[in-house]
């Protein structure tokens, strides 16, 4: 019996050696585990910030419109050494390689490098590799179709502080835009240009076109003849008194505008023999005035006015005689020529050809905005609608810097004329009417940013906001300079670079 107790007491003994053994053996692994596992969580952070780095330098360099990969190269280099406190620790000593290429509008960036281990050093491995790249896409790789729809009214010849005016300011910032849009003549991009204001001019070299109706057009109508006689004396002013300032107000496409006036009042008149007498009161009976189309559209009847349905439901030509020419800039249809559409910009007009400042009626604009991306007639520099608006994809900005003025109001069944009102119903219509197209174009998935400049009406600016295709698309601007930022971000905005990879 004592004999099996010191057996069993020597294997006790025996035992708690090997389990010390074991135990120290596989503490040994468990600190290395744990070690390892350090090091691991150290690579993937520094492969997270150096990720960071790497994904601005793709971002800058794509962003810059750059083509020569050394050029590319140096801006992604610039980006990377600036911010390398982020990713310093990444690195041993730090050493690190960096390479960029530039081919189907997308930049890569590859960076390679090691993060020294602690733990891992006791196997043998001194540091982990890091290889990390970022791919920036440039722009949409699908083509673009643009429309500028523009306000040509007589509000735009207001002056800011520093003495340029709206228009100046929009041709300044839509020819930027289009500039940066399409900076390589060979990209895939058209522009086109609505300039708007009562009426839209869509050129006379359409005259004969199958959706227009001139059916006046060159008329010759004969003088009424004359019933009366001119008086044989005329009452005539001789003396005037001085010259005295008046302070008068008049309306400004919808704004109220102060000015003044110099006057002289007549002091003394006298009967003269009148060199005309006897002559007829209404000219010569011989005399025909002629009507001609100068190129201007009345909008077409119905809720034909709101889409681009039913093409060759035609648009009724505006008649006028030759003594009041009534139309502005021409429609630039969608172009792939840079010099064209920048012609264009700089050569939009803000006053009637007869003289006066013209008012606003934004459903005009905006329909022919339309037209003008639509596939079909009435013009057909458009492509096919593409899925998801994609290839082409298809964008509408409309600028304005006036509430509407205007409203519908049809003729018959020949044509829709505008007429000035200051009826909060008919505006109200108006304001309806600019909704019902811009939801018309988003329906077939055009891309529309609004801006507005110096707008304070609350029905206006949420009439824009809503026209938008979403929030950050509205650019509500205060002065001319927020209206050059505006059309610069929308430029970026269309030219957007993105992260692929």
């Amino acid at each position: 019996m004592a004999g099996a107790e010191r057996f069993t007491e020597r294997f006790r003994r025996d035992q708690s050696g090997a389990t010390a053994i074991m135990f120290g053996i596989g503490a040994l692994v468990l600190i290395l585990m744990t070690g390892f596992g350090v090091d691991y969580y150290r690579w993937t952070i520094a492969k997270s910030e150096t990720q960071g780095v790497l994904d601005g330098a793709a971002l800058s360099a794509a962003a810059s419109r750059e083509i020569d990969e050394s050029a590319l190269s140096t801006i992604a280099d610039a980006h990377v050494a600036a911010n390398s406190p982020n990713m310093r620790k990444a690195f041993v000593d730090p050493d690190y390689d960096t390479e960029l290429t530039y081919a189907d509008e997308k930049v890569t960036v590859t960076m390679t490098g090691g993060v020294p281990t602690i733990f891992m050093g006791l196997a043998g491995v001194q540091t982990m590799p890091l290889n990390v790249t970022a791919v920036a896409q440039r722009g949409e790789a699908e083509a673009v179709e643009l429309v500028l729809v523009l306000d040509n009214t007589g509000s735009m010849n207001q002056m800011d502080a520093g003495g340029q005016t709206r228009i100046a300011a929009l041709k300044a910032a839509a020819a930027s835009l289009v500039t940066k849009v399409k900076e390589r003549e060979e990209a895939d991009v058209k522009v086109g240009v609505v300039p708007y204001a009562e009426y839209v001019n869509v050129g006379k070299a359409n005259r004969g076109q199958a959706w227009l109706n001139l059916e006046e057009y060159d008329k010759h109508v004969p003088a009424k003849d004359p019933t009366g006689k001119q008086a044989d004396e005329i009452e005539v002013c001789t003396e005037y008194g001085p010259y005295y300032t008046v302070n008068r107000t008049r309306q400004l496409d919808g704004r109220t505008e102060s000015y003044t006036e110099q006057r002289r009042d007549c002091t003394k008149k006298e009967k003269r023999p009148n060199p005309n007498a006897g002559k007829p009161t209404g000219g010569n009976a011989a005399y025909t005035e002629q009507f001609r189309w100068e190129g201007c559209v009345y909008s077409r009847i119905g809720d034909l006015r709101l889409s681009d349905t039913a093409p060759m439901s035609p648009y009724a030509g505006i008649i006028v005689n030759d003594k009041k020419r009534d139309c502005q800039t021409e429609i630039v249809p969608l172009s792939d020529n840079r010099a064209t559409v920048l012609s264009a910009i700089s050569g939009m007009v803000t006053t009637k050809q007869r003289g006066g400042d013209p008012m606003t009626f934004i459903p005009g604009g905006l329909i022919w905005g339309v037209n003008v991306l639509s596939p079909g007639a009435p013009f057909t520099e458009g492509r096919a609608y593409g899925p998801a608006n994609r290839s082409p994809r298809k964008i509408m900005v409309l600028m304005t810097d006036g509430v509407n003025t205007m409203t519908y109001r049809p003729n018959g069944t020949k044509f829709g004329q505008h007429i000035a009102t200051t009826a909060a119903g008919q505006l109200k219509q108006t304001n309806d009417d600019v909704t019902a197209i811009c939801n018309y174009a988003k329906s077939q998935n055009i891309e529309i940013y609004t801006v507005a400049l110096g707008i304070e009406d609350d029905a206006s600016t949420t009439m824009l906001r809503g026209c938008a295709s979403q929030a950050d698309y509205f650019f509500n601007a205060s002065n001319n300079a927020a209206l050059g930022e505006a059309f610069d971000a929308i430029a970026a905005s269309i030219n957007r670079v993105r992260l692929v990879q």
